[in-house]
């Protein structure tokens, strides 16, 4: 399948596990600028109600971004929160006041930890904020731990604080627990219950220690608060850091979550969630940068893992004895990894990694394509973060969202399928006679048509017209279509393409306005003598209530078309050339008056029976 035509540049690069593979060049589904380096991304649910997933970020601007993952450009941005200093990590709430809506925990070099309303009509309202003494390294999510039915806090600080903080908006920022050690926390990540008690763990990492603590504060006997105990702690020769932490499902078979690190000593390394001691370790060729666990790669039933190293190399790993199971070779370091749901239908899940060198990979995960490239990006920057966020275009294939030192956010095709369709432009432009589409092809294979969809808020959709295709063809193709639709201010359309073989793809999406009037204007009926009916069309500057009156030259009440409140657009009513009562009006002139609010115009029209 041949893909879209994009603007940005592209990089091809061939990988090789055994016998050389050739990558495609990923297709941007769209990009939003920040006002600085991205430092983090993660999926967030859908807030706007739009049917596709959401998104958080993070940027060296000092704000957190929500973003619809599906929609127009003009429409990207859902909220965003200002802080005072750059943002280093975000993450995913459960609901911590009540209103239905997903709420978001970050934390910035101002020393602060921030919940943000994820509701849309708040804009970004933070619900309240923790001080402490310097930068807040990293956030997680912990669940409810202390009872109140709302999800709480860890954050890790430069201070050499790991710290509880109540969830609930209520609460103000309460701290449930905290423990300090000598060294940073770099890395803080919740764990499964590990000590039985039906509440979730947390891990964090600082130099030469890695600790696990109850969620809940009280361990041996210890109460919850400034004292709190760890379950337990591991010294670690990694000289002055772990740069990574990640969570991996029960590896050993003893029932408890697992962790994993990626060090500054080139090892990759999974310690017991139970106890922390260690179950494997793996040796890079330089600091290992990033770790992630991913679903069953090699048929053992266990999670596996996911490496990147400063030695410019991607590996996969088996989590049950840390044994390689590919290693793919990139431009530098490798930053990022992320683990997603089956892009080249195989039946395996793949993974994405991001590099210092702008780079952008998904690779195959299992199966005979394990270790080859399916596609590759060139971001503007280094590619700090790389996550799955789920199907943003409805093609039935998870998609990736990346974060970079350029400022931008982007979202990837998941699919490695090249499209059927390669579209060079979509346009709409308002005419007389309504919205005409113009769309143009460079080539077409297997091309059914176009399915035609409008909506009036880029989340209801209906089908308006098909429009064939050309089959296959290599020659340059140009489609139209005229949308007479009449009362509308904006509308979005977008192109559904099919293929022969019943598959479909989303085509992007554009979107028109049309300028309100100033003042109400009324214009002529159409067609003006008439018979059977007559269409009068008039624009409204604002929403109120609206009188539309037909009178005889008498100054009588004929047919009271209109009386009631309509918002501010353009509008059309019809007149039957019948009275109230329903019985057919006379032949000759009458007079349509409109009025709304404190304006009102008339014209003349003829009936002819």
């Amino acid at each position: 399948m041949k893909k879209f035509l994009l603007a940005a540049t592209l990089l091809m690069i061939v990988g090789v596990v055994g016998a050389p593979a050739q990558s495609i060049p990923a297709q941007l589904l769209w990009d939003y600028s920040t006002g600085g380096p991205v430092t983090a991304v993660t999926p967030f649910p859908d807030v706007n109600s739009d049917g596709r997933p959401d998104l958080l970020a993070g940027s060296a601007d000092s704000l957190v971004y929500c973003l619809s993952g599906g929609g127009s450009a003009d429409m990207r941005e859902i909220w965003a929160c200002k802080t005072l200093g750059a943002i280093t990590d975000v993450e995913a709430m459960g609901d911590v006041n009540g209103d239905g809506y997903a709420d978001a925990v970050a934390g910035s070099r101002d020393n602060i930890v921030y919940c943000i309303s994820g509701k849309p009509a708040d804009g970004g309202l933070e619900l309240w904020q923790r001080a402490d003494s310097a930068t807040i390294h990293s956030v997680a999510a912990l669940g409810d731990v202390n009872g109140d039915g709302i999800g709480d806090v860890v954050a890790g600080t430069a201070m050499n604080n790991m710290i509880c903080i109540s969830g609930s908006a209520a609460q103000q920022g309460k701290i449930l627990w905290q423990f300090s050690s000598d060294a940073d926390f770099w890395n803080v990540i919740a764990l499964p219950d590990i000590n039985g008690d039906g509440k979730m763990d947390c891990v964090g990492s600082c130099d030469n220690f890695i600790y696990c603590f109850s969620g809940a504060g009280a361990t041996q006997g210890q109460q919850g608060g400034a004292g709190a105990k760890a379950i337990w702690s591991a010294p670690y020769d990694a000289g002055d850091r772990v740069f990574s932490i990640a969570a991996i499902p029960d590896v050993n078979n003893d029932g408890k979550a697992d962790v994993l690190l990626g060090s500054n000593m080139d090892l990759v390394e999974c310690l017991s969630g139970a106890n922390g001691n260690r179950l494997w370790s793996f040796t890079t060729g330089a600091n290992a940068q990033c770790v992630a666990a991913i679903a069953d790669l090699n048929g053992d039933g266990k999670w596996d893992v996911l490496a990147g190293s400063a030695d410019d190399h991607a590996y996969a790993l088996s989590g049950a004895n840390g044994q390689q199971l590919w290693k793919v070779a990139f431009l530098s370091t490798v930053l990022s990894a992320a683990g997603v749901k089956d892009i080249n239908e195989d039946n395996w899940p793949d993974a994405v990694f991001g590099s210092d060198a702008d780079e952008i990979a998904c690779i195959s995960g299992g199966g005979t394509a394990k270790g080859q490239k399916l596609w590759t990006y060139t971001a503007g920057g280094g590619v700090t973060g790389v996550a799955a966020i789920g199907d943003v275009n409805a093609n039935g294939i998870s998609d990736v969202a990346c974060a970079s030192t350029d400022s931008y956010i982007r979202i990837l095709e998941g699919n490695s399928k090249v499209l059927d369709v390669e579209l060079i432009s979509f346009t709409a432009a308002v005419q007389a006679d309504g919205v005409r589409l113009f769309w143009r092809t460079a080539s077409e294979t297997n091309n059914l048509g176009f399915t035609v969809l409008r909506s009036r808020d880029a989340s209801t959709w209906e089908q308006i017209a098909f429009v064939a295709g050309n089959g296959t063809s290599a020659l340059q193709h140009e489609y139209s279509f005229l949308d007479a639709e009449e009362n509308w201010v904006q509308l979005y359309y977008q192109l559904q393409q099919l293929d022969r073989d019943g598959r479909s793809q989303l085509l992007p999406m554009v979107k028109v306005v049309r300028q309100l009037p100033g003042h109400l204007t009324l214009h002529g009926n159409y067609p003006n003598p008439f018979n059977a009916g007559t269409t009068i069309a008039y624009d409204l500057p604002a929403s109120g209530r609206v009188e539309a009156t037909i009178y005889n030259l008498q100054g009588r009440i004929i047919r009271r078309l209109v009386s009631g409140m309509q918002s501010a657009g353009f509008h059309t009513i019809h007149w039957n050339g019948r009275k109230d009562s329903g019985e057919e009006a006379a032949s000759g002139a009458y007079v349509c008056r409109v009025s709304a609010e404190n304006e009102w115009a008339h014209i003349r029209i003829s009936y002819v029976k």
